[in-house]
């Protein structure tokens, strides 16, 4: 170091008094040195433990909501939401219904499906139930109304074609 380079640099002693808590003394462009900390530990000689004042544990409960769990991320923390929530801290009441309690009542099944707009729920209904929340009876408000059509037939020299056939036409009433 000096104007000149002069002065002879130990670079042994850069680091005292050295790096606290397992940190690693590491020599900058400059001559100086910092301290590299491990995780849980920061400051200029790694003399802090980030656990003394990490929000996951003097207030997980607090920090990470409605049944989240906090995880330590350096010095900072990630909420993992339970199902239903979501935001930072896991504040935010997701606005979709959920499976939890079933929508789709006791004739349907409840699958939850994650679209690109968002997640959806669908009621898979048992046979003769539909509706949103299969709560909609088919065999008590379908009626059935068979309409039977004369046949016809158009003769040519070679052939008959029967122009029309009995139908059965199936209507919802409301």
């Amino acid at each position: 170091t000096g104007q000149l380079c002069e002065i002879a640099v130990d670079l042994a002693n850069l680091c005292n008094p050295g790096c606290q808590n397992g940190g690693q003394c590491q020599q900058t462009a400059q001559n100086t040195h910092i301290c590299v900390c491990p995780p849980d530990y920061t400051g200029s000689r790694c003399e802090t433990s980030i656990l003394a004042t990490h929000p996951c544990i003097t207030m997980p409960t607090t920090v990470c909501q409605n049944g989240a769990t906090c995880t330590k991320h350096d010095a900072d923390y990630l909420c993992n939401c339970a199902a239903g929530w979501s935001g930072r801290n896991c504040q935010i009441q997701d606005t979709i219904a959920t499976c939890n309690p079933s929508p789709c009542g006791a004739h349907g099944t409840c699958l939850q499906a994650v679209l690109p707009n968002g997640p959806i729920i669908i009621c898979n209904c048992e046979a003769q139930w539909t509706g949103k929340f299969c709560d909609v009876n088919l065999a008590a408000t379908t009626t059935t109304t068979t309409t039977t059509m004369t046949t016809a037939t158009m003769t040519t020299a070679t052939m008959t074609t029967p122009l029309f056939t009995t139908a059965t036409i199936s209507t919802l009433v409301p």
